[in-house]
């Protein structure tokens, strides 16, 4: 007999073999061993069984899922966009509003390409066992999908704080000469093969981020890019299907939650820099302004970013002295926005003239 090797059992549930030996332990839906002894000489039906394992979760990835639209707010099992990358969590309020799209606003800097992440996760509701594995299909429309990860997830590995241990793992953005000119992702995950690894029978559970862009620098028009859910999209592999597996069988969603991303232009509040007394033109006036405004109890500027005489982000007297210099003593004029009113980024700005 050759050297033993064996595969240790789930982190997330400790269970100790019968009479304290070292046999495998079958535990959990999937009856899977806790631990599975192999040796240079493994039984043939020792074989068979593992690999009917494996097979039975890549076969329940090629099935075709459906993704079924209707009331879906308490359903068992449904794939929601969420807010941010998460392993798990009990909370189920992504439940809420999941008929319909997740919709959200970027704003972006006018010639800049914008760009975001879209966050998927699993919601289960009262599932009795718990997903053990999931293939995903997902179509990006309006603009460009630069990326898709497990990072933060529930799908990413143990060592990366995931729960996928001895399992499985493909993501990647598809060709789109292979999917007829569309462009998305598809993704696949098995928790593990060795052990009773499932999500949570109760809660959300993050399972694919998708970055997007848009197609053209933004302008004054919003752009507005899609993520949806298509059976069929092709990696690497075969078409893809958007399913998960519980107790070793295919479970379909309920529904798939789409996401639209609208990016807008950022409008930046204009101001005229150094006339914190916003009377549309710098002079010596604004000196007194700030001076009276910092030492004496006057009124305090309504747009702040005027005040900033000499740019350094600041509002106190050497602004004041800044504008002295420059008007009677050869020193530098304000930067930008001046002599006329401008822009210059997410500024603290309430109200101005220029804005009028």
């Amino acid at each position: 007999m050759g050297p033993t090797r064996w595969f240790y059992a789930n982190k997330r549930k400790a269970l100790a073999a019968p009479g304290g030996g070292d046999p495998a332990v079958l535990s959990g839906d999937l009856q899977l061993p806790q631990r599975i002894l192999t040796t240079d000489n493994m039984e043939e039906n020792d074989m068979k069984y593992l690999l009917g394992i494996c097979l039975g979760f890549l076969t329940a990835f090629c099935l075709a899922g459906v993704v079924n639209a209707g009331d879906c707010a308490d359903a068992s099992l449904s794939i929601a966009i969420v807010d941010e990358a998460i392993v798990e969590s009990a909370d189920l309020s992504a439940l809420d509003g999941i008929d319909s799209p997740r919709e959200s606003i970027v704003y972006v800097a006018g010639g800049d390409i914008g760009e975001a992440t879209v966050y998927a996760a699993i919601v289960s509701n009262g599932i009795v066992g718990g997903v053990q594995g999931w293939s995903l299909s997902a179509l990006v429309t309006g603009g460009a999908i630069t990326g898709a990860n497990l990072d933060g997830t529930s799908g990413a590995d143990v060592s990366a704080g995931g729960l996928r241990s001895v399992g499985f793992e493909k993501t990647e953005v598809v060709d789109p000469a292979r999917n007829e000119g569309a462009t998305g992702a598809v993704s696949a995950v098995v928790l593990s093969f060795t052990m009773p690894v499932t999500l949570s029978g109760d809660g959300t559970a993050g399972v694919l981020n998708i970055d997007i862009a848009t197609s053209e620098p933004q302008g004054d028009e919003p752009q507005t890019v899609n993520v949806g859910w298509r059976d069929g999209m092709i990696g690497a592999g075969q078409p893809v299907a958007n399913v998960a597996t519980v107790s070793g069988a295919t479970a379909d969603f309920c529904t798939c939650q789409a996401a639209a991303v609208t990016f807008e232009l950022v409008v930046y509040p204009s101001f005229l820099r150094c006339d914190p007394n916003d009377d549309g033109q710098s002079d010596i006036a604004d000196a007194i302004f700030i001076v009276n405004s910092l030492f004496r109890g006057a009124a305090a500027a309504t747009c702040l970013a005027s005040v900033d005489c000499n740019g350094d982000g600041l509002n106190d007297v050497s602004d004041a002295l800044y504008n002295i210099a420059y008007r009677f003593s050869g020193g530098p004029a304000p930067g930008a926005p001046y002599p006329a009113c401008g822009q210059d980024g997410d500024v603290d700005c309430e109200a101005s003239i220029c804005g009028e």
